[in-house]
């Protein structure tokens, strides 16, 4: 079968009509599941996990080699500590990683990960 658009969702509706005109199965009766889901989407929320991950782990690295807990690292933090894991924020700038922003980010991409899952096959 050729496809104008190949967007999961627009193959789907295409099976659906061909299903329909060649057997004469109602659209409602066909069940497509399709193991792929936006590609671009998965690829975006991956890479925005691995940087979260990347940043997590350069702060308890720090935490490790400081022999401190998160509070601390969140007090220091609090009175701009010199020494933080700091990462780019423009071309000639940079800033110390917050822990509470960071962990806030993870959980944000955690919940994307699972409502992703969720739509796997739909």
């Amino acid at each position: 079968m050729r496809f104008d658009d190949y967007a999961h969702m627009a193959i789907e509706d295409n099976l659906k009509d061909y299903f329909h005109a060649k057997f004469d199965i109602p659209p409602e009766r066909v069940m497509y599941v399709n193991p792929c889901f936006s590609i671009d989407d998965f690829y975006k929320v991956s890479d925005r996990f691995n940087t979260v991950q990347k940043h997590m782990g350069m702060i308890k690295a720090y935490c490790m080699d400081e022999g401190i807990e998160d509070d601390e690292y969140k007090t220091r933090f609090e009175n701009e500590h010199e020494g933080l894991p700091k990462i780019s924020t423009g071309l000639c700038s940079s800033a110390p990683l917050d822990l509470a922003a960071v962990q806030a980010e993870l959980n944000e991409v955690n919940d994307l990960i699972a409502e992703k899952e969720k739509t796997v096959g739909n």
